[in-house]
């Protein structure tokens, strides 16, 4: 044994750790953070959830030898607003470096690929520099693909990235996945060594100090981003979003967003309706006070209950237009949206590849007892 005591640092590199983490809980005590106890418990298990989050960002996708993109999200990792129509893959790399991606398209009527400065809560400044869509991505008669970023101009796919490029997201949408198989990606340094060096003490100890960064960073983030919409758009919908910092999240090119920071009172229902022109893809979905969706990818039948809609699930109206009822309480009809449990949500319109802005979004509060007439 060596005269360095491996097992001291490691111990007290994970006491300072547990010391700092103690500051995220801040969030919750915030006079701004509603009170409730569905709110606090989903707090809590917010916090825990990102502390997994935290630490795949800031260690398990670290390696920039080794980049490797990796499902972003699951039904117990939910962040930032997601949608169960979009699968999410993301990565960190060098963009000095020249990488290769290859894999399976997959069947997603969009996909969009997309390099970024940072990554939103992390880093500082998150900023799409370049990217690339199912408009030009080229794409081989068996499914595969290949896609090149570099600094230098290569023939073919190709992104180009710079020393400022470090974090790829891949997201791909369907309004309805029945039948639809998702795509295949990997991802390669071209100049990466063989040897794999062993695990330290230095590089986990970088992870945690990132995952405390993220802890600081991310979860006062996004209340803060709540708590602009629940003064802007209170029972309203907002659909021209203004020009802050505070709600710039880097959105995907060719989506646009409607919010509608909805307060229910007992017994109420919320009715919207708007009327589109022919998208490929939208969805109405609903979020809570931390940006998770109430649902992700639940084995529900449609129509059953459900906490969003989309261009491929909802019931039109006779003359195109959607009437959509959002309640706390299961299922009475078309198009109906359950909270489950939740008196105050966000309502999320997510509209894509549009040549027209979201569409004015009209809301009506009725009685359930109305909805049964």
């Amino acid at each position: 044994m060596n005269g360095d005591n491996h097992a001291v640092r490691a111990a007290e590199a994970w006491d300072t750790f547990c010391e700092q983490l103690k500051q995220a809980g801040n969030v919750l005590l915030r006079d701004n953070t509603p009170n409730d106890e569905l709110t606090q418990a989903e707090g809590l298990r917010y916090l825990a959830r990102q502390l997994h989050i935290g630490f795949e960002n800031a260690f398990e996708l670290a390696d920039m030898d080794r980049p490797r993109l990796h499902p972003m999200v699951g039904s117990h990792k939910l962040y930032e607003g997601v949608t169960g129509d979009c699968r999410y893959h993301h990565a960190y790399f060098d963009g000095t470096r020249t990488h290769r991606i290859e894999g399976r398209r997959g069947d997603s009527p969009l996909i969009e690929i997309g390099v970024y400065t940072g990554k939103g809560g992390y880093d500082e400044g998150s900023v799409q520099t370049a990217g690339i869509t199912e408009k030009e991505l080229v794409v081989n008669a068996d499914g595969s693909f290949e896609l090149i970023l570099s600094p230098d101009q290569h023939d073919g796919n190709w992104i180009e990235t710079n020393a400022d490029t470090r974090y790829i997201m891949i997201r791909e949408y369907a309004a309805d996945w029945t039948g639809l198989q998702p795509g295949q990606f990997e991802m390669h340094w071209l100049g990466a060594p063989d040897a794999i060096a062993p695990l330290s003490l230095d590089r986990v100890e970088a992870g945690l100090e990132g995952t405390v960064k993220w802890m600081a960073g991310a979860p006062p983030r996004w209340t803060a981003i709540t708590d602009f919409w629940v003064d802007l758009a209170p029972n309203q919908f907002a659909c021209e979003l203004p020009q802050t910092e505070v709600i710039d999240i880097g959105a995907p090119k060719g989506h646009q967003f409607g919010v509608c920071s909805m307060t229910l009172e007992p017994g109420q229902a919320m009715i919207a309706r708007f009327k589109t022109d022919g998208e490929p893809y939208w969805s109405l979905s609903l979020v809570n006070y931390w940006w998770e969706p109430l649902a992700f990818r639940e084995d529900v039948a449609p129509r059953q209950t459900t906490t969003a809609i989309t261009n491929a699930t909802v019931d039109y109206e006779d003359d195109g237009s959607v009437r959509a009822v959002i309640a706390n309480c299961p299922s009475r009809g078309a198009n109906w949206l359950d909270t489950r449990g939740h008196n105050k949500c966000m309502v999320l319109f997510r509209i894509s590849r549009s040549a027209h802005p979201v569409p004015p979004i009209d809301v009506e509060f009725v009685s359930l007892d109305s909805l049964d007439a």
